[in-house]
């Protein structure tokens, strides 16, 4: 166990079908562990169903640490695999951190 600044985390949020396509390109990677989060979207752009039953789409958040020096690719990649670029997929972006403890910091290295 250590504590170390040399890390970034990139946060991803996506449709939940998208999720293990993402998960499998990071892995393709080298990037073997992240957490993810069941959660759901709330927008204007939500459908609205009779009765105004309102419809919040389920989405996955995506938490991934990883070097610096892996941070780049890494965010490519989930750009790429998740479809980002198109409306309503999703967002990724990428964090600074301070610090980073309570983990075993060899499972980094390469």
């Amino acid at each position: 166990m250590g504590i170390s600044k040399d890390f970034k985390l990139i946060v991803t949020i996506i449709a939940q079908d998208m999720a293990d396509k993402v998960l499998d390109a990071i892995e393709k990677e080298g990037v073997k562990k992240s957490t993810v989060l069941l959660s759901r979207g709330i927008s204007d752009n939500n459908p609205i169903l009779p009765f105004n039953v309102r419809i919040d789409p389920r989405r996955e958040v995506i938490l991934t640490l990883v070097p610096k020096d892996k941070a780049n690719r890494t965010f490519e990649v989930i750009l790429e695999a998740g479809e980002l670029e198109k409306p309503l997929n999703g967002l990724t972006f990428i964090s600074d951190i301070e610090k980073v403890g309570g983990i075993d910091l060899s499972m980094f290295d390469n």
